[in-house]
């Protein structure tokens, strides 16, 4: 007889191995052991052989706290996040600055996106880290999750324009990006229809290894046109196989998928802890997370158009091809009509 609820029956023989792992899930930093062994980005990087800048020139940058308003519809205290703000420096492209908000997976927080958030603060983005709900197994919780990120989005706009404010006069509501971890991906693509409708742009969307909602899937075709880049690791128990391509084939126009060879579910986060690899019965390597990371921000850079403040200056399709050369990546694209290219070429048109 087919199972009518597969990502229900998954998420909890999921949660069963986190208690049996003996994991205090409602505090993900509490396991840093693998931060302490976690090798520079610059090493990591100079082996897949980009190079290192001659002149190390980042922003310098703050990160406030915030919490956003308890609603009748929305109680509970899953409505903080955190914003990472770049510093204006003269000596650097000046404000406004892009947006990225970074959304974690299944029973995570804004802690597994910190890494990822300060890479992309000191290059020249505003990042935005939420801490969603974590059990994400009910309709109810998941569409406060896709409620909240909304809402914050529309506070980092109004806070543009608030006099006094940290953010008054720096954030570019205009290109605005998403990355989701796991069930996080599955919160971006409903944030994504959600958006549409409410006027709000974004522009860019990285599924990072993106375990989406059933109830998203006759939706997917509704999403208008946009960069997107399909971010993976090995198929695996917990991105279901891979499942993210089911999901993203439903789109009506291009995007690239990549997989990063090797790498595990684990890999999208940075950092990473013994949750997630408890569950995932897999490693975790710097190696790994370095290309998630350097993919990621040179995706957001040229697809946002960013100032190229660090090396390398290559762009996005120059360092992917590097990496296939290298053997460190697959990539492909997919298109509409189903045909698949490779990467190396020009970005496929859509016909009208």
């Amino acid at each position: 007889m087919p199972q009518k609820h597969p990502n229900l029956i998954i998420h909890t023989i999921i949660l069963v191995l986190i208690i049996a792992c003996g994991l205090n899930i409602c505090y993900p930093c509490a396991s840093q052991a693998l931060d302490k062994k976690t090798l520079s980005t610059e090493s990591s990087l100079e082996e897949i052989g980009t190079q290192k800048s001659s002149t190390r020139i980042f922003y310098d940058y703050s990160i406030e706290r915030q919490a956003l308003p308890r609603t009748e519809e929305l109680k509970g205290k899953y409505r903080s996040f955190s914003v990472f703000i770049p510093k204006k420096d003269t000596a650097l492209p000046k404000p406004p600055f892009p947006v990225a908000v970074l959304i974690p997976g299944f029973f995570r927080s804004g802690t597994q996106m910190r890494n990822n958030a300060e890479y992309l603060v000191k290059r020249g983005f505003i990042v935005l880290t939420p801490n969603l709900s974590r059990i994400l197994l009910f309709h109810k919780h998941r569409m406060h999750n896709v409620q909240t990120v909304v809402d914050e989005l529309a506070w980092l706009s109004e806070q543009n324009k608030v006099s006094g404010s940290t953010l008054e006069g720096v954030v570019d509501s205009s290109r605005v990006a998403l990355l989701g971890h796991c069930s996080g991906g599955a919160v971006c693509i409903e944030v994504l229809l959600a958006a549409q409708k409410a006027n709000i742009p974004i522009h860019t969307f990285v599924s990072n290894d993106t375990v989406a909602w059933s109830k998203s899937l006759p939706h997917m075709s509704s999403i208008a046109p946009m960069d997107v880049l399909s971010l993976r690791s090995e198929p695996g128990l917990c991105n279901e196989g891979g499942i993210a391509l089911k999901y993203l084939n439903r789109l009506k126009f291009p995007f690239e998928d990549i997989v990063v060879k090797g790498a595990g579910h684990c890999d999208g986060e940075n950092p990473t802890n013994f949750g997630c690899l408890c569950v995932c019965f897999q490693s975790s390597h710097a190696k790994y997370r370095d290309v998630f990371q350097l993919l990621t921000y040179l995706y957001f850079r040229d697809s946002l158009k960013a100032p190229a403040i660090w090396s390398p200056t290559a762009s996005f399709t120059q360092i992917s091809q590097l990496l296939e050369s290298k053997d460190k990546i697959a990539t492909k694209w997919h298109t509409p009509d189903k045909t698949i290219v490779q990467t190396n070429s020009a970005k496929p048109e859509v016909s009208n």
